[in-house]
């Protein structure tokens, strides 16, 4: 249980940089909003390039997050294998 234990940890701290990453992203598109209101065209491209990576940045987490996941199920049912066994 202690390979499970471990796995679940990663994954708090992951889940709570995907929260960190949805949140910043909602605020750029608060800026890119409001810039494009102002007619702040230079600004907007600015905010429009840090969308873009916040959103890869978020994909790659979502991905690792969906790996560990499975990990942290198989780590379990091998776990539990090993109760059953005994």
């Amino acid at each position: 249980m202690e390979r499970f234990n471990e796995l679940v940890g990663e994954q708090l701290k992951i889940m709570d940089r995907l929260l960190y990453i949805q949140a910043k992203i909602e605020r750029y598109q608060e800026q890119e909003r409001e810039w494009q209101v102002a007619k702040e065209g230079e600004k907007v491209e600015l905010v429009q390039q840090k969308l873009a990576a916040m959103k890869n940045e978020l994909k790659r987490m979502q991905q690792q997050f969906e790996a560990q996941t499975k990990e942290v199920i198989m780590s379990f049912n091998e776990d539990m294998a090993k109760e059953i066994h005994v």
